[in-house]
């Protein structure tokens, strides 16, 4: 039996999800997130709906990399939670690498596209309009 749709996945819902596979502490898995998601919007995900995104599909990947950082005094636990940011951070890093270079190359899509219609780089170049809030006449 079918269970009732969530919502659609806007891209604000999109980066709470991220926000909150990244504030995840502990070993993380699909069902946790799935979980994890619907306590905190009230909706409930499929996997599948959250890892057809790229940016959850790569906080999850990134966020597989933590370890429990449980607070301790021993030196040899402190020294296993600095590796474990350390190796959250790299992981971040190439996250967010991963996105730089796929937002380059769609905007180098975008400029030969624009190319081709014959857009002039000052055209390109040219400051969004001013919103008009004025009232409407009735």
């Amino acid at each position: 039996m079918a269970g009732k749709r969530g919502r659609k996945l806007t891209p604000e819902r999109v980066k709470e999800i991220v926000q909150i596979i990244e504030s995840y502490g502990g070993e993380i898995s699909w069902q946790k997130v799935v979980d994890s998601v619907e306590r905190a919007m009230l909706t409930r995900y499929t996997r599948q709906a959250l890892a057809s995104h790229k940016v959850i599909q790569n906080a999850f990947s990134a966020a597989g990399l933590k370890v429990n950082t449980a607070h301790s005094k021993n030196p040899t636990d402190r020294r296993e939670r600095g590796e474990a940011r350390i190796a959250r951070y790299k992981a971040d890093n190439e996250r967010l690498l991963r996105e730089n270079d796929r937002l380059i190359n769609l905007h180098v899509i975008w400029l030969y596209n624009a190319n081709l219609c014959g857009l002039s780089e000052e055209q390109l170049n040219m400051p969004m309009p001013p919103v008009n809030r004025g009232q409407t006449k009735r």
